[in-house]
């Protein structure tokens, strides 16, 4: 059942005929795992089997929309293609029903249910398959399933990022967080001796500056990127801190940001500070105030701070961060 679904899923980059489903106690007994994937025109996942890193795997799966469904494809049409949702059984989840709510009276395949190894690592990666957006670089991440577990992950494009979002499916209407980890995005150790390095690693590193009322965050290994400004207020409190949980997993993360004194608090700054304690030692990242970002810069304190001197502060600090704050000196 699983290597005819798998060769079915890689040699069609799309949905396919729907499958019997897969009783949770067989996918027990049999050392197995499901998993839902979600796919739009704009949103394609790919998924590597049994994979350490991104060059040594398995099995590659890509799942996106096939070319000929459209906006207003109908059901029937569909159907007349062979292009259906695939389900194995997974319960019915309120990611599900979102997805399946836009469409409408229009219909479109929106996910497939495939069956993976237990106790194997796989990389869900993202991609947006459109020329007007761009994700640099496209987001990766790693877990293991567990044996009789119900998984499902989607892409997403928010607030200026692209994210992989993984949760574990419990039962009917109920989810959790599913213990993700960034994808080691080659089976050699990269050598990053500069921060122009990062791009080509896959690396993911992001500034923010912190000022009254107000956020700048700016993915500093895109070059092409511009700043982000959002109101630092309760309001953005739950997205920002969904963001940040969709970036700290990201590959090779890590977070340089600027406040405007030693012990600096705000609505966005305490979403930050309490993910930084979530994620430990193990997220990278140095935490500077306005003061001393000005003298390292050399600049002057009548100039409001700038992201631009952000950027070039961050920039030229040691690869791979620290998790002690850089105290004003």
């Amino acid at each position: 059942m699983k290597s005819l679904l798998l060769l079915l899923l890689a040699t069609t980059p799309a949905f396919a005929a729907e499958p019997t489903p897969v009783p949770a106690q067989d996918v027990v007994a049999g050392g197995k795992a499901r998993v839902r994937l979600y796919a739009m025109r704009d949103h394609m996942l790919t998924v590597l089997t049994n994979a350490p890193c991104d060059d040594e795997f398995e099995g590659k799966i890509v799942v996106r929309q096939p070319e000929e469904v459209g906006t207003f494809t109908s059901r029937a049409r569909a159907e007349q293609l062979g292009l259906v949702n695939t389900s194995l059984g997974i319960p019915e989840t309120k990611t599900l029903r979102t997805y399946m709510g836009r469409d409408g009276l229009a219909w479109k395949p929106m996910y497939t249910e495939i069956v993976v190894d237990a106790g194997k690592p796989i990389i869900v990666s993202g991609n947006v398959p459109h020329d007007e957006i761009q994700c640099e670089p496209n987001p990766a991440v790693r877990f293991v399933p567990v044996a009789g577990q119900d998984y499902e992950f989607q892409m997403t494009t928010s607030w200026g990022f692209c994210s992989v979002e993984g949760s574990r499916v419990i039962a009917q209407n109920r989810t959790e967080k599913a213990p993700v980890f960034p994808a080691r995005m080659g089976c050699m150790a990269p050598d990053i001796k500069t921060r122009a390095d990062w791009p080509r690693h896959g690396q993911d590193y992001v500034a923010f500056l912190f000022t009254e009322g107000k956020l700048q965050y700016l993915r500093l290994s895109d070059p092409k990127a511009e700043p982000v400004t959002v109101d630092d207020t309760p309001a953005n409190a739950p997205d920002f801190a969904q963001l940040l949980d969709d970036l700290s997993t990201t590959s090779g993360a890590e977070f340089c940001a600027v406040v405007p004194v030693d012990g600096y608090r705000s609505p966005l700054h305490e979403q930050y500070t309490a993910m930084l304690a979530r994620r430990g030692t193990e997220l990278p990242n140095v935490h500077s105030a306005d003061v001393t970002v000005r003298r390292h810069m050399l600049q002057l304190y009548d100039i409001p701070m700038s992201m631009k001197a952000v950027r070039r502060y961050c920039m030229q600090l040691p690869v791979g961060g620290s998790s002690a704050a850089v105290a004003a000196d």
